[in-house]
């Protein structure tokens, strides 16, 4: 354009209808004389504009002949979007597509999420199982159904309703089952315990660290297991809150599903206060784990076999109501002490090099002959207890708080095998009978204020009992008592 002296500069018009004179139409915008381009606002998408310029001079004059030129801004179909999943908690998962670009997707109205449990490669003749906005680029779905695999895609549309039906779906697995190759961790939320189904093998590899909770209970349907084939399973409940690995069945029975298995692989591996019932039992193969108060009963099999050259040195075990209490097969060591081995078909069978060292346990009988009955192969069991041990007898306030306000305290208790038990603040308990065990109750505290002392005992089936748990507490009656103060005026 070549500019007169005179220029002052250029209005800008923008019409819906063609036109050829700019007489009578209001300008949109005005530039400046040494402009070369304007900025025209309010064009809505899809719509056909007529855009013109006229010069103006300093007086204000300018020529009316312009010829508006036809401009239209059109929606972009938003292309394929790729989605992520990440699993989040036992049956949670996080969708994220943060890395699509949408800076040029005039017109993108937002996105729908489709959610099949079949994997799809086309979306049109489904139902979206949700909408998000042009501005969210990630959604979190909960209460995923654990026994089945779930399929997800995320379709971008635009205003005009159109999109690209073709998806690339993002896997969701059941996060506690099949190979376990990153650390996992199987918890209880924060709540006070937690119980997953498990419904297909889980395999830890690559030097993986499952870890579970205190309070976690996994339930296995048939056939399934956990096996540590490369890795560690941490596994430390504890006496109030033992982790329990057992059947899924309505009905459980010995066998029901393939046990814990720790292979050669497997020696960085932590059990303490972990049950293992109706399965195949605890088996340690070839690695040294350390362990310490397992409980394993009405497992089909052995409830703790050891085989190849594991080593496990262990106490305050129970094994009850097995096929075999205690396995030790080919050049594998089980050092077993204070701990109860009863009512098993065969309670102890050595089979392989060395001798099974269990000295110190309770085999349900002070009869030597009636002990010996019950095992098979090289086993070194004297000398046995002659009264059957309370395993790992625990009490103590419900929130381990020692400092308590009121006369009723709430209370937990634990012994693997109390039939009966009592509190009482006299340590001679003169007074007091032993009541059917429970894992929890209310105790009421004697009047008055200050220093309390609670005895606490347990007594099993044949009458034994354990020497009286101590617990000092602190009942405090009166808030605290400010019996001086300076205060100075303007310091409040």
């Amino acid at each position: 354009y070549a500019a007169p002296a005179d220029l002052n500069g250029f209005r800008l018009f923008r019409e819906t209808n063609a036109f050829t004179s700019v007489d009578g139409l209001a300008p949109v915008a005005f530039v400046g004389a040494g402009a070369t381009e304007g900025v025209v606002d309010g064009i809505d998408l899809d719509t056909d504009y007529y855009l013109g310029v006229a010069a103006v001079d300093v007086a204000g004059n300018s020529d009316s002949a312009v010829t508006g030129l036809m401009s239209r801004v059109d929606s972009v179909q938003p292309p394929p979007v790729a989605v992520t999943a990440t699993p989040v908690g036992a049956d949670g998962v996080d969708l994220s597509w943060n890395s699509y670009d949408t800076s040029s997707l005039f017109g993108l109205e937002g996105f729908d999420i489709f959610w099949q449990q079949s994997d799809f490669n086309d979306a049109s003749l489904l139902t979206p199982y949700m909408t998000l906005g042009p501005d969210q680029m990630s959604v979190r779905i909960e209460g995923l159904d654990r026994s089945v695999d779930h399929y997800f895609a995320v379709v971008g549309y635009n205003r005009l309703g159109q999109y690209d039906p073709s998806v690339s779906t993002a896997l969701w697995k059941d996060p506690f089952g099949g190979f376990i190759a990153a650390p996992l961790v199987i918890g209880t939320g924060g709540a006070p315990g937690a119980v997953y189904d498990i419904y297909r093998d889980i395999v830890v590899v690559s030097n993986a660290v499952l870890t579970i909770e205190p309070g976690v209970t996994l339930r296995f349907l048939p056939g399934t297991g956990l096996r540590v084939e490369e890795g560690a399973l941490t596994a430390l409940g504890t006496v109030f809150d033992p982790i329990v690995l057992t059947s899924a069945e309505a009905s459980p029975a010995p066998g029901d599903w393939s046990g814990l298995y720790l292979g050669p692989d497997a020696g960085a591996s932590e059990l303490t206060h972990v049950w293992t019932l109706y399965g195949e039992g605890l088996q340690v193969d070839g690695c040294e784990p350390m362990a310490d108060a397992l409980s394993v009963l009405f497992n089909a099999s052995a409830g703790l076999a050891l085989d190849g050259d594991a080593i496990l040195a262990t106490s305050d075990m129970l094994a009850q109501f097995n096929a075999v209490g205690l396995q030790q097969s080919g050049n594998s060591q089980l050092v077993l002490a204070n701990s109860i081995v009863v009512n098993n078909d065969t309670n102890a069978l050595a089979n392989g090099v060395n001798t099974i060292s269990a000295p110190n346990l309770w085999w349900g009988s002070t009869n030597n002959l009636e002990v010996f009955a019950g095992i098979v192969g090289n086993v070194d069991h004297a000398p046995f207890l002659t009264t059957e041990p309370l395993l790992t007898p625990a009490a103590d306030t419900y929130d381990g708080n020692h400092n308590v306000g009121a006369r009723e305290v709430p209370m937990k208790y634990a012994c693997r095998i109390a039939e009966s038990m009592r509190v009482s603040e006299d340590s001679t308990f003169n007074g007091v009978f032993f009541e059917d065990f429970v894992s929890s109750n209310t105790v009421q505290l004697s009047e008055g204020g200050g220093s309390k002392t609670l005895y606490i005992q347990y007594r099993n089936v044949n009458g034994e009992t354990n020497a009286p748990i101590v617990l000092p507490l602190t009942y405090i009656t009166d808030g605290p008592t400010i019996t001086a103060f300076n205060l100075v005026e303007g310091e409040v």
